[in-house]
């Protein structure tokens, strides 16, 4: 079986304020949350959206995806 490399992901940016960076790792967790009950085939930005209780996120994603 072939070695595979680890690939680190690192953000563009980070939050500064509390905020956004609780948004974050709400979005984080509840991503977590949706891969785990559902899988990786089946795991979506909208998904993890509507388990992180963030409508405005999910509306801005569709409004992004969209144009």
């Amino acid at each position: 079986m072939p070695h595979r490399s680890q690939i680190v992901l690192e953000p563009r940016k980070s939050p500064v304020q509390a905020r956004p960076a609780a948004r974050v790792d709400a979005i984080l967790e509840a991503t977590i949350q949706v891969l785990l009950s559902v899988g990786k085939e089946r795991l979506t930005t909208t998904r993890g959206a509507l388990r992180a209780s963030m409508p405005y996120f999910l509306s801005a994603l569709q409004a992004w995806t969209n144009s």
